[in-house]
């Protein structure tokens, strides 16, 4: 007996129940009841090694209250032979354990998030002092741009620490620029030199979560700064508005710094304080020459007195630039960009839900074809592998087009099961063959990078030339629209190991497939 599945708007999986007899409650697992909790955990690290993975899924079980015994359980549950050793091995999963369980303790007690926001504080001053790292080559808007946004994250970098226990915070792109008064593509490249530089990290979040970041460990030199002024850090720290230096620093998303217009000739022109003003007061609080971080002579002079104009309107400095704001409009602007944000958000999330709502019945739907039709390794039999193709397409026949990328993405991850064998790439291409569709373009490069990881830059012409033939033949069966975000994904990752912006994006075009007009060759 076959189960129907109905690929209709609804998606509607007939369940096994109307199918097969239910034999009782003994069938259902309760380690189920964890997925919803570790599941997304494990999506997030499922290409992590072995130690960290086990170890942020015990940290997610001890902060839910999961007893250790079904953590253990549960991971045996998993696709990953190394992540099922250690969970069978106390000697190596009770280190990990008792780790978890400091953490988890530390961010639940008064004096360990207490102590978080004090790391967070050292870790916030010794960026913004100190020059960019000699392998980050930015220029000087991005160097300041980066340094602004970095003290427009920092308030919630040390709320969260103290007030949760948390040494991470979710800022997404659009609410940074909302933050600093930039657009959005500015406030990303922002967070990619950030990134670059390693003063921020991305956290590791299940897919289509918004982006999470934490501020890095310090280096034996970030700690002999961060002791040079320790009076900054204990002022931040204790968020001492009568310190210039703090009361700079959270003046960075203040809204005359990013917004503000005067009209010229009938034309309204930018009056905002601006970064460079910002970032000028900033060092001057610390006692820091701003040349030493990448700024010139000239500019600072010119910076300087903007801020200092700025800020003397008032008695203090947040006086000061809130009557700079109230003659140039600053608030009024301000409060538009923060309500087209927040409706920007509202649509995101009602989107957000509808794709959870559609991609659950994908799932739910290809869990009943796989159950008929599973899926054949890598190396079975060629006649094997095109009946199945042949099974499967026909089976999805009637699927409506908007749910088939989903069907891709969900289908590959299936595929690159490590016991199947396939290669990434080989997944997502069968899956998109089955599917009609591609899933999204990001998922397609991590696939892509996963099968032919990117050379170093200091490796043989020869073995960088063999790897874009060898990806771009992976990626020759893309879409020309497909091949466009493949290209700008890719040359952003090649800059990030530290390949030249012109050399980068040539090379991504190439392994793309693109000419030199941008067209599919």
């Amino acid at each position: 007996m076959t189960h129907q599945i109905l690929w209709v708007q609804t998606l509607r999986v007939v369940p096994i129940s109307e199918v097969l007899p239910v034999t009782g409650a003994a069938n259902v697992n309760p380690l189920d009841a964890h997925d919803s909790v570790l599941g997304p955990t494990a999506k997030a690290h499922h290409d992590s090694p072995p130690q960290i993975a086990f170890g942020a899924l015990a940290c997610r079980a001890l902060g839910a209250g999961i007893p250790t015994d079904d953590l253990l359980a549960w991971c045996l549950r998993l696709d990953r032979a190394d992540i099922k050793q250690i969970a069978k091995t106390p000697a190596q999963y009770e280190p990990l354990l008792d780790s978890a369980s400091a953490r988890v303790a530390s961010s639940s007690s008064l004096d360990g998030r207490a102590q978080k926001r004090v790391t967070a504080a050292r870790r916030l001053v010794v960026c913004l002092l100190s020059p960019m790292p000699a392998h980050v080559a930015v220029s000087s808007s991005q160097n300041v741009g980066a340094r602004h946004a970095l003290a427009a994250m920092g308030p919630e970098f040390l709320k969260r620490s103290l007030d949760d226990g948390y040494d991470s915070i979710v800022m997404g792109g659009d609410r940074l620029a909302t933050l600093m008064g930039v657009e959005r593509k500015t406030a990303d490249r922002y967070l990619d030199t950030l990134e670059t530089a390693g003063w921020i990290r991305r956290k590791k979040r299940a897919g289509g979560l918004a982006r999470a970041w934490r501020l890095p460990r310090l280096s034996a030199e970030g700690d002999r700064i961060a002791w040079a002024h320790s009076d900054l850090v204990n002022a931040l720290t204790d968020r001492d508005l009568t310190n210039p230096f703090v009361e700079v620093f959270f003046a960075a998303s203040h809204p005359a710094v990013g917004y503000g217009e005067k009209y010229v000739d009938g034309q309204p022109v930018k009056a905002r304080v601006g970064g460079f003003s910002w970032l000028v007061g900033l060092l001057d609080e610390a006692g820091v020459d701003p040349v030493d971080v990448g700024m010139t002579k000239r500019t600072v002079s010119r910076y300087r007195k903007a801020w200092l104009a700025a800020v003397t309107e008032g008695d203090t400095i947040t006086e000061g630039l809130d009557a700079h704001g109230a003659a140039h409009g600053s608030d009024l602007l301000h409060g538009i960009a923060l309500d087209a944000y927040h409706a920007r958000a509202y649509d995101r999330t009602t989107g957000a839900e509808a794709k959870r709502e559609v991609k659950g019945r994908v799932h739910q739907g290809l869990a009943t074809l796989l159950a008929q039709h599973t899926i054949p390794k890598a190396t079975a039999r060629f006649e094997r592998r095109n009946t199945w193709t042949a099974a499967m397409t026909s089976a999805v026949s009637s699927m409506p087009d908007e749910m088939r990328p989903y069907l891709a993405k969900a289908l590959a991850s299936k595929m690159r099961a490590r016991r199947l064998r396939y290669s990434p790439m080989d997944a997502v291409t069968a899956a998109a063959q089955i599917a009609g569709a591609w899933p999204s373009a990001p998922y397609v490069l991590d696939a892509l990078l996963g099968t032919h990881e990117i050379p170093a830059l200091d490796a043989e012409s020869s073995d960088r030339d063999a790897w874009v033939d060898a990806a771009s033949t992976s990626a020759s069966a893309l879409p020309e629209e497909m091949r466009h975000a493949l290209a700008k994904g890719l040359s952003s990752k090649l800059e990030k190991v530290g390949y030249e912006g012109h050399v980068a994006a040539k090379v991504a075009a190439r392994v793309a497939g693109l000419d030199a007009k941008g067209v599919a060759a």
